[in-house]
């Protein structure tokens, strides 16, 4: 049967997709419990998208996010326009994808866009547990409250968003110097002239590093990861 009358009629282009959307990063030590592989499985990716998927195992986090961008840029014109970190701890609804791009696809009005990354709102595995949600210019120190510095759903401008399912262009990289990820100590002074070493893990470091970039982090508290516990089960 010959659609393509019909095809025309509607508008709607024929043609072969010569670049995928999203490439999906999984970093991994190698145990993927289950309720990760239900929540993969029915993720949903936008219409007229096209993603591929590339993991790693037992590497070190920061030493395998910076092996995967570096394969990423060497992809040259079949380069993804955007990439997608996954945890295996993080369990994503099923329209998270999809809303995430929505709002990274917006633009303002000079026809830049609006977020540069941009990430789903999770929580720490704590008690009580805090979102990791950050920024200086609404609360200092500490992580945001919800009901009291933002209002669920809000997308918020911030200063360290979440690595677990992160959303963010490829090229941004291209702005970045190397390494883009790190995980390592410092020495931090205290007030009786002490001092103590403390660690840094890699999604601060690069989160640092994109806001002294002047790259817009956002964190859409309207989609939420739960945070998975493969010691006992429970979910943050």
């Amino acid at each position: 049967m010959n659609l393509k009358p019909q095809i025309e009629e509607a508008g709607i282009k024929i043609g072969k997709f010569q670049r995928p959307t999203f490439i999906m990063v999984l970093v991994t030590f190698g145990t993927l419990p289950v309720e990760f592989l239900h929540a993969i499985l029915r993720l949903q990716v936008p219409l007229n998208c096209t993603s591929h998927f590339i993991s790693t195992k037992g590497m070190e986090i920061g030493v395998a996010r910076c092996q995967v961008v570096a394969d990423i840029l060497a992809m040259g014109d079949k380069r993804p326009k955007y990439v997608l970190w996954l945890s295996d701890d993080e369990l994503p609804d099923w329209d998270a994808l999809v809303r995430l791009w929505m709002e990274i696809e917006k633009t303002n009005p000079d026809g830049t866009y609006k977020w540069d990354i941009l990430t789903s709102l999770v929580f720490l595995k704590c008690e009580p547990p805090e979102p990791v949600l950050w920024s200086a210019k609404i609360r200092g120190d500490g992580p945001l409250i919800p009901g009291v510095d933002f209002k669920p759903g809000d997308v918020i401008e911030a200063d360290v968003g979440d690595l677990g399912f992160g959303l963010m262009r490829t090229d941004i990289f291209e702005k970045l110097p190397t390494p883009y990820f790190k995980t390592g100590y410092i020495k931090q002074s205290l007030p009786d002239l002490s001092e103590k070493v403390i660690m840094y893990t890699e999604d601060c470091y690069f989160f640092d590093k994109a806001k002294k970039a002047e790259l817009k982090i956002g964190v859409h508290t309207g989609v939420k990861t739960a945070h998975y516990s493969l010691a006992d089960g429970r979910i943050y």
